[in-house]
């Protein structure tokens, strides 16, 4: 017999969390429920997580919504990053997306996936001037990132 169960862990071969299932009952009995990692659906369980699932999708619309007008208002605009250097000139630490992506965060308040932001150079060891694209649906912008000596 098959129940309904909500996934409350990421759980191989089954789901993913706060994903409703259906499952056995034997499966639920002496794996799931004993490791904590599902209960059952009731009725007021399914209301709760399908108004989450409406809230996310909201949330998701609106996320999209800031993403797009970011692209539209950075579109040929540049990106500092300041860092320290050695007396040679190389960096201390090698720029790379995750440095994009927090100062695009600080600066335009919307934060890029790793598989929207196009950064060729992949890791940045000097002090120049390096081009980059955000991308978002078909958009694609060209961005300028200009790493700086503090």
């Amino acid at each position: 017999m098959k129940i309904k169960v909500l996934l409350l862990k990421d759980v191989a071969w089954i789901g993913w969390k706060w994903q409703l299932v259906d499952v056995s009952d034997a499966m639920f009995r002496n794996v799931l429920s004993k490791k904590w990692e599902a209960k059952m659906a009731d009725k007021k369980t399914i209301k709760a997580w399908e108004k989450k699932q409406e809230k996310q999708r909201q949330e998701n619309i609106e996320i999209d919504k800031r993403k797009h007008e970011a692209v539209n208002t950075i579109k040929g605009s540049w990106l500092e990053i300041k860092v320290q250097t050695s007396p040679d000139g190389h960096l201390y630490e090698k720029i790379d997306i995750r440095h994009i992506q927090s100062q695009m965060v600080s600066t335009h308040k919307v934060k890029f996936e790793n598989r929207e932001i196009d950064f060729p150079e992949k890791k940045v060891s000097k002090v120049w001037n390096y081009e980059f694209f955000v991308k978002i649906d078909w958009k694609k912008v060209s961005l300028e990132l200009k790493v700086l000596t503090k």
